[in-house]
């Protein structure tokens, strides 16, 4: 397999993996508010299971952000400081198709660390989801 055969299917993967990890954070507070009493006029009773459950959900969808925010500003940042070089070092406008490198490891550092972060909360917050359902099933 070629390396950019391999990049396209992790870059692939991980942009399916968030995705779903959106999806499934935004259903997963749903269930929580479903499970929590819903439409009642009493307001929502959460339960710690459920708050923590939900605070888990919140996380997942806030490291979601934070991984694009991290990506944007970082590279952003990154790319306009080695255009300037380019446009010092070459004295042309347009230096859009000069190689500059590849950006800091760090900057990938932190977009994967938002990554896991955001499964593992994501993956919590189920944990609690199921936990609380299997309390509420009573075989007798």
């Amino acid at each position: 397999m070629l390396l950019e055969k391999g990049r396209a299917a992790y870059y692939q993967s991980s942009d399916t993996a968030s995705q779903q990890t959106r999806q499934l954070g935004i259903a997963g507070i749903a269930i929580v508010w479903l499970l929590s009493g819903g439409l009642q006029t009493s307001g929502i009773n959460l339960n710690d299971t459920l708050l923590k459950a939900a605070i888990c959900l919140i996380l997942a969808l806030t490291l979601d952000i934070l991984q694009y925010v991290w990506k944007t500003a970082t590279f952003a940042i990154w790319v306009r400081l080695k255009e300037s070089e380019k446009r010092l070092e070459l004295s042309e406008r347009n230096v859009d198709d000069q190689e500059v490198g590849d950006a800091p490891s760090v900057f990938l550092w932190g977009v994967w660390a938002f990554f896991y972060l955001k499964i593992m909360a994501l993956i919590l917050g189920y944990w609690w989801i199921f936990s609380e359902m299997f309390s509420r099933i009573n075989l007798s």
